[in-house]
């Protein structure tokens, strides 16, 4: 049976940037917390595939990561946004150069901020992401997979064309990815009451 059950937690977008500014990018640790939850942000991609990442598998130039076999051993490709790649090549360029000078062969994209630097395994990652939750004073437990909630109904209620939400998140089939829909109705309609001209409020 495909999961039908609306998410329990998607983040609003105030509750998603005050998240993304808790990191101290002012330290290499910082720089990769940020550089991390940017990708969830962006991608949607899930934990697994997050930790699975390499050197090789991301285009900060061009806005592009590959996922080598995600769910149902499938490969696809995510377009990360300019924040995402920017936050990433900074973390690249600053902190895994560093990180990496005792192991030129490791080919891992992710690595702790521990002596000797060895990939981050995901539940590291999980733990990381939950600590910013916490400081950003969520009362609502976060998880990777609130991540990949809140980027495909921020997009859903944006206007993004579902069938590009499906390839995105790597859905076998568009009824599973059909739930963002029902989830960013009232996003959507608080958005319309907004900006619509004829639901504004008279000045």
């Amino acid at each position: 049976r495909l999961e039908r059950r609306l998410p329990r937690f998607v983040l609003t977008r105030e509750e998603a940037r005050k998240i993304l500014d808790q990191p101290d990018t002012q330290t290499r640790k910082g720089i990769r917390d940020k550089a991390i939850l940017e990708v969830f942000y962006s991608t949607g991609i899930r934990l697994e595939e997050m930790a699975r990442l390499a050197i090789f598998d991301v285009d900060t130039r061009n806005g592009f990561l590959r996922v080598n076999k995600g769910k149902f051993a499938k490969d696809r490709v995510a377009p990360m946004g300019r924040k995402a790649s920017q936050y990433v090549e900074e973390y690249l360029r600053k902190v895994r150069s560093e990180w990496s000078k005792s192991n030129r062969d490791e080919r891992a994209l992710w690595l702790s901020s521990l002596n000797p630097h060895q990939p981050l395994k995901s539940p590291m990652i999980e733990v990381m992401v939950k600590q910013y939750g916490k400081k950003a004073g969520l009362a609502k437990p976060l998880t990777p997979h609130v991540w990949r909630h809140t980027c495909a109904t921020h997009l859903v209620a944006n206007g993004s064309n579902i069938a590009y939400v499906q390839r995105l998140l790597g859905h076998r089939s568009l009824r599973t990815t059909q739930i963002y829909t029902r989830v960013s109705v009232p996003e959507i309609r608080q958005t319309v009451l907004r900006a619509h001209p004829r639901h504004r409020r008279a000045s």
